[in-house]
């Protein structure tokens, strides 16, 4: 009787021990590295995760640092954008990650015009992400900086001839270098308006330079001849204004640097041009009025005048030729009176834009013997009485010419 109750009670505790074997779940340790974490909305206790409960991991890279290797149980294997990894528990598990600098690669110019500054013994191969480089840039002699590119961005260089970055990619910079060339100007009254602060010295092939050649107002000198490297040049006169008051008078050129160039201006002293107190400038339109004027063998009226006022030059004197621009549009009542000098007008020739000629033009002018018009036949516009008080005869259809 003892030894079935015996027999009974071993089978019992048996039965006990294989059910809680049978009902028991296993479970499994995660093994994390520094920079690595487990993202739950429950908290995990790493040492003991069910089997088959989902993980999700999140690698945090250092800074300058990107991912080298992500492994669990020493097999390889890839995060999401977001830096993580989902796997299910089913066996103790170790998770490894490594990372590796961020490098790039700074290419610089083969012949050397480009060098670091600093830091120095860069390894430009393999520069650290977020370092600090200063360029310095050797110009050649004779040549200046024509553009200085980091990857293909034109960048400027600081007064000595160097550029700072901080370095985020790979880089490539690029450097040019042009041929300069010399400008020489006159002494006297002619200057460069463009580009500011030129060095005439050394201007790089290329440039496009403004000049003006400004004329004498105490003179009254017209300019005679204008050239460069010794050939001449077509020119008309400009002027300046503030208040209504003409404030110069100039002749502006530009030239493209392609070789060294001189230029050269002379004046001369028979050609006059009125002073700045002679014109009127009303809503741009400039009128030759009160003419003030130094007694020489030519008047010469500038190309911006578009009108002559009435009684504008009095008393000629002595000029042989009086020049009327083209532009010129009307000449008023008694425009160029009294010109009776003692050698007489030589020539005088009326552009076919003037449109508009008031009355008695030339009286007076008994020195004129010969005037020269542009139009085919009288304007309507020109009064009847235009050339009353004088007696030079008109030839029409006439071709300007030279003075």
């Amino acid at each position: 009787m003892k030894k079935s109750n015996l027999v009974k009670s071993f089978f019992a505790v048996l039965f006990l021990v294989l059910l809680l074997v049978s009902c028991r779940v296993d479970s499994f340790k995660l093994t994390l590295p520094e920079g690595v974490e487990v993202v739950s909305s429950e908290k995990l206790d790493l040492e003991v995760i069910p089997d088959g409960k989902e993980v999700t991991l999140k690698v945090t890279i250092p800074e300058n640092k990107k991912l080298g290797s992500f492994t669990v149980n020493e097999e390889a294997q890839s995060l999401d954008a977001d830096n993580r990894y989902t796997f299910k528990m089913s066996a103790d598990t170790t998770v490894a990650v490594s990372f590796v600098d961020i490098t790039y690669s700074l290419t610089l110019p083969e012949d050397n015009s480009v060098s670091v500054f600093s830091p120095s013994g860069l390894d430009l191969g393999s520069v650290l992400t977020g370092t600090p480089i200063t360029l310095e840039v050797t110009i050649p002699a004779t040549k200046v900086l024509g553009s200085f590119t980091v990857n293909t961005v034109e960048q400027s260089l600081d007064d000595s001839n160097q550029y700072t970055f901080t370095i985020s990619q790979d880089t490539t910079i690029a450097v040019i270098f042009v041929d300069t060339f010399s400008l020489t100007l006159p002494a006297d009254g002619v200057s460069v308006t463009s580009p500011e602060n030129l060095n005439l010295s050394s201007i790089p092939d290329g440039t496009e330079v403004t000049y003006r050649v400004f004329i004498d107002d105490e003179e009254f000198e017209g300019i005679n001849e204008l050239k460069v490297d010794n050939a001449p040049q077509d020119f008309v006169y400009e002027y300046e204004a503030e208040s209504n008051q003409v404030q110069s008078i100039f002749v502006e050129k530009t030239i493209t640097m392609d070789d060294n160039h001189t230029i050269a201006v002379s004046y001369d002293n028979e050609k006059c041009i009125p002073n700045f107190t002679s014109y009127s400038i009303i809503n741009d339109v400039v009128t030759l009025i009160d003419v003030q004027y130094k007694i020489k063998r030519y008047l010469i009226i500038p190309h911006f005048v578009s009108k002559i006022g009435a009684n504008a030059v009095v008393n000629g004197g002595d000029f042989m030729y009086i020049v009327i621009p083209d532009g010129v549009t009307s000449i008023g009542d008694r425009a160029l009176s009294n010109l009776n000098g003692e050698n007489g007008i030589a020539y005088i020739f009326i552009p076919d834009s003037v449109t508009q000629m008031g009355e008695n033009v030339f009286d007076g002018s008994s020195g004129l013997t010969q005037i020269h018009c542009g139009a085919e036949s009288q304007p309507a516009g020109w009064s009847a009485n235009w050339k009353a008080g004088c007696n030079a005869s008109v030839s029409w259809n006439q071709t300007r010419q030279s003075w």
